[in-house]
């Protein structure tokens, strides 16, 4: 038998009202003034994750460039700075070499902590010479 995940915030406001949120296995079952407990907001703003589809790196660490080692602990600071700030999901954004894009598509994203990487968004290799921009073709 599966037990569902209920959880209940109380006192967050959502579009500039105050309200209770009901989310149960991750799908919001109700909004409204809720006479159930739930955890308290204080009134603080509730908002759905950011989604960032284009980032070379943050906060001082990058994807780009690095070595493989140093882009997979870069990869996982990144996640967990994201998640801290309000970004849930986000594409690492690499023009790189065929190697390092076949590496890259062995790493086990999902066991990184904070926020999702579903994908990769690739500049490159394969770049027309003519429309290459910045990046190095």
């Amino acid at each position: 038998m599966h037990l569902s995940e209920r959880i209940v915030y109380k006192n967050c406001r959502v579009g500039g009202k105050l309200v209770d949120l009901e989310i149960t296995d991750g799908i919001f079952t109700a909004i409204g003034r809720l006479d159930r407990e739930g955890i308290d907001l204080g009134g603080n703003d509730v908002f759905p994750g950011l989604i960032d589809i284009h980032t070379h790196g943050a906060n001082g660490y990058s994807i780009y460039g690095v070595a493989d080692e140093v882009l997979v602990e870069n990869a996982k600071n990144i996640c967990e700075y994201y998640a801290k700030n309000g970004i849930t999901t986000w594409y690492p954004t690499t023009a790189c070499s065929k190697d390092k894009l076949a590496y890259m598509l062995t790493l086990d994203f999902d066991s990184f902590k904070g926020a999702n990487i579903p994908g990769i968004h690739l500049e490159g290799p394969y770049l027309s010479k003519n429309k290459a921009g910045a990046i190095d073709p």
